[in-house]
């Protein structure tokens, strides 16, 4: 069992508060299902689903509001003449500017930082590593795999990754202090289940056929939906003890489809690593990192991530691409050891529960609070949810019907949206018709 706060399905524990699910499962049919006509329609689709889905929907009376989540975007263009009548709002991750670890990365690197999911918690990602191997006095995996909560989440002094907050994180953990971590990624905290539980999502409206920025809001899951962030205990075998340098592994897409991210990820933790060995490294061992290309395919990460526990790494940090991080996941032992930071935030992981594998990229599923407060700040009180039939629609699903219900909504039986499906009956099904 997790000791500690680790990361990995966000809502999880909420789902299971609700009584919406059991074990991570899908909606118990008929549990709280309300027949009530819908007044606001969820899609959890990809781009050409939804589109349809709207168009299916056009002079629908009675739906007020219909929510997207980002995978739905897709090039932000709409079909105005497509729309109904009702407002189409949806959400979309945003990055938070950090002009520190922008002017450090800029001066490393002759090419501006990217923004995509990932990338800055690939390096946030190294110095959690880093401080939970400080706390633990030792580089065994399995210690630093039970320290991670105990460094990520509050109480405990706040640091920031960087090498200003390293220095401040070495202070207290080798005097026996807890920390609090903080990222160029932003404000960061586990949850029970171990994901990352605090994000910044922007919210857009369809204008003129074509999205519209906005408002952000900042999501707290437990502020939002009551989720538990364990502060942790410090897991110390004895006096510290590092005989030779820290192995830190890597699996990113270093050639093939997805080798710009991978490569820019890249750089980015060995930017971390580079500076935490200036500061002394840990412990006076330098940090190593041991990189595995897995070639944009799926079938190579989970390799890598074998190949990388049998070099005897201490953690792993990856992958980005959300097919790897998924294959890594189903490859990760129940009793692993070392402790996998996976930097995808693919809905479909919020199905994972095991004791090694974090999540420190926020996941999709951070998207459906935010989609619950705008149809819940209108007064809406009955939704209707449907999904692409896949995993990760199915787990956006499941994370908006918690959170509805959670605060004060309804929601009809959610509906998969097999291929071929009849949507104008489905969604005038919505509405009971």
């Amino acid at each position: 069992m997790r000791n500690l706060a680790l990361l990995v399905a966000p809502l999880l524990a909420l789902i299971a508060l609700a009584g919406a699910c059991g074990g991570g499962g899908s909606p118990t049919p008929g549990s709280g299902d309300t027949d009530k006509p819908a007044d606001v329609v969820a899609l959890f689709a990809g781009p050409e689903t939804a589109r349809a889905i709207l168009a299916a929907a056009k002079g629908l009376d009675g739906v007020q509001l219909y929510l997207l989540p980002s995978s739905a975007a897709g090039d932000g263009a709409f079909d105005q003449s497509a729309l109904p009548g009702a407002e189409v709002r949806g959400v979309r991750p945003s990055f938070p500017d950090m002009p520190e670890f922008r002017e450090r990365y800029a001066a490393a690197f002759t090419y501006p930082d990217p923004v995509f999911p990932g990338f800055r918690e690939a390096y946030d990602a190294v110095y959690l590593a880093a401080s939970a191997v400080l706390a633990a006095g030792t580089a065994d995996p399995a210690v630093v795999r039970d320290n991670i909560g105990f460094v990520a989440n509050p109480p405990g002094n706040a640091v920031i990754a960087g090498p200003t907050g390293f220095a401040a994180a070495v202070e207290a953990l080798t005097g026996g202090s807890d920390v609090d971590f903080a990222g160029a990624s932003g404000l960061f905290d586990l949850d029970s289940t171990g994901a990352a539980s605090k994000a910044t999502v922007e919210t857009w409206t369809v204008l003129n056929g074509a999205v519209a920025p906005l408002e952000f809001r900042d999501v707290d899951l437990v502020a939002e939906i009551g989720a538990r962030n364990p502060a942790g205990a410090l897991m110390r075998p004895g006096e510290p003890k590092i005989a030779l340098p820290v192995k830190i592994g890597a699996i990113l897409s270093l050639s093939g489809s997805g080798q710009e991210r991978g490569i820019a990820a890249h750089d980015a933790m060995q930017l971390a690593v580079e500076e935490i060995n200036s500061a002394g490294g840990v412990y006076g061992q330098r940090i190593e990192l041991l990189v595995k290309d897995d070639g944009s395919e799926a079938s190579g990460a989970a390799g890598a991530a074998g190949a990388l526990r049998e070099a005897g790494v201490t953690a792993i940090i990856g992958p980005l691409d959300d097919a790897a991080a998924e294959a890594v996941a189903a490859a990760v032992p129940e009793d692993s050891a070392v402790p996998v930071l996976a930097l995808s935030p693919s809905a479909a992981l919020a199905a994972v529960n095991k004791p090694a594998f974090f999540r420190v990229t926020p996941s999709e599923t951070i998207e459906t609070v935010v989609l619950a407060n705008l149809a819940r700040d209108r007064e809406l009180a009955v939704a209707c949810v449907l999904y692409e039939d896949a995993e990760g629609p199915k787990q956006m699903a499941e994370a908006f019907r918690a959170a509805f219900e959670h605060k004060g909504g309804s929601v009809r039986k959610p509906v998969a949206l097999a291929d071929g499906a009849d949507y104008s009956g489905i969604v005038a099904g919505c509405r009971g018709s």
